[in-house]
């Protein structure tokens, strides 16, 4: 009998030995398991952006949103973006939907330059960095985004300017101008006017007789012309006014596509009509206007490049192949390929390491006049 109970409790403290074993076994499995996932997941996280554009409005805007894409996909970033149809409000929705959503950055290129501060607020309040791409914004508070990406629109207004001056600066005549502006309100369309008048150095011979919004689109470009030609051009600005006090919003009489009340211009009452003959030259915001400017002349029987000069801004290739054939004589650089620069500072924030991002990057851009060797341009992707 003793020697029976000895056999079981044998049996009993081995299988205890056992079991606590097996009990060790599995919670070091588990653990290991635990911290196995917590490593893949912690490497394998996808990066989120959320993007948003103004819209699709010309061949310039179209590659910029692909240049954020592809450097997207290049990093193995999911982007989520969203076109606001160019309607600031849309655009204010998108931003409040990358927030809802706890995207890791906001990219966007505003509109207009106001009226951001408080979905701007939002994303700061919930911890999620702001990138503004391609335009600026207008604020006291710098503090609501982290940097911006893009072009200086002032310096390009300079370069124009600077160009323009320089073929009459010996001329004792007056030289007549129209500035095709683009959104009202908007960075692009504010640095490009001042630059361009403070290039012209306010010599009063360059008189910008009439300055009016054609939103950055091709068939505005066309429908402004095409009106200038049959029934004359409104004389708005009778001289030139000093570039930095330039007041946009009072000179050009046409509204904004911003929902911003503040963005509306308020319409000037031109002093008289000058036939659109007597116009030496016409200033456009961008190509996309400049290609529809380029239409109507040549509709209405008006050789451009040599009945009067055409300086435009953005150097998308159909410009750049104009200015070849003699029609363009100015195009100002504007580059849309912000992507990589901008997937480069994702990765600077998701490192850690937003105390080296500068607040302003701004791109490396040229002036093409027919005095270039344009044939050695590489084929440009918009």
């Amino acid at each position: 009998m003793s020697c029976i109970m000895n056999k079981k409790l044998k049996n009993y403290t081995y299988n205890k030995i056992i079991s606590f074993l097996l009990v060790i076994i599995i919670i070091f499995t588990l653990c290991a398991c635990a911290n196995n996932d917590t490593k893949v997941t912690s490497e394998n996280e996808v990066v989120v952006i959320g993007f948003s554009q103004p819209g699709a409005e010309s061949a310039w805007r179209l590659r910029n949103t692909q240049s954020v894409q592809e450097a997207a996909d290049e990093a193995g970033y999911k982007l989520e973006f969203i076109d606001s149809q160019h309607k600031q409000e849309n655009q204010i929705k998108a931003l409040r939907t990358f927030i809802a959503y706890q995207v890791d950055v906001i990219a966007f290129s505003a509109i207009v330059e106001s009226g951001w501060d408080n979905v701007l607020k939002e994303a700061k309040d919930a911890g999620i960095p702001v990138i503004l791409t391609d335009r600026t914004i207008d604020t006291t508070d710098e503090s609501l985004y982290l940097c911006t990406i893009g072009s200086d629109f002032y310096q390009e207004g300079i370069k124009a300017g600077n160009w323009l001056y320089d073929q009459f600066r010996t001329s004792p005549r007056d030289v007549n101008i129209i500035e095709l502006l683009g959104t009202v309100d908007s960075s692009p369309t504010k640095g490009r006017s001042t630059g361009f008048r403070d290039g012209l150095r306010c010599d009063d011979k360059f008189k910008i007789v009439h300055s009016e919004s054609g939103d950055f689109f091709r068939s505005r470009g066309l429908e402004m012309i095409s009106d200038y030609i049959k029934n004359g051009v409104p004389v708005t600005n009778n001289s030139l006014k000093e570039g930095r006090s330039y007041d946009l919003d009072r000179e050009s009489n046409s509204s904004a596509s911003s929902s911003d009340s503040n963005s509306s211009p308020q319409s000037s009452q031109p002093i008289a009509m000058m036939p659109f003959n007597d116009i030496d030259v016409i200033y456009s915001h961008n190509d996309s206007m400049t290609l529809g400017v380029i239409e109507g002349l040549e509709k209405y029987g008006y050789k451009p490049g040599e009945d009067l000069l055409i300086i435009t801004i953005d150097a998308q290739q159909e410009a750049i192949e104009l200015l070849k054939e003699n029609k363009i004589n100015c195009v100002i650089e504007c580059s849309p390929e912000l992507g990589p620069k901008l997937i480069e500072t994702v990765k600077m924030i998701i490192d850690g390491r937003t105390d080296e991002i500068p607040k302003t990057m701004y791109t490396e851009e040229t002036i093409f006049t027919q005095n270039d060797d344009l044939d050695s341009l590489p084929k440009r992707l918009y």
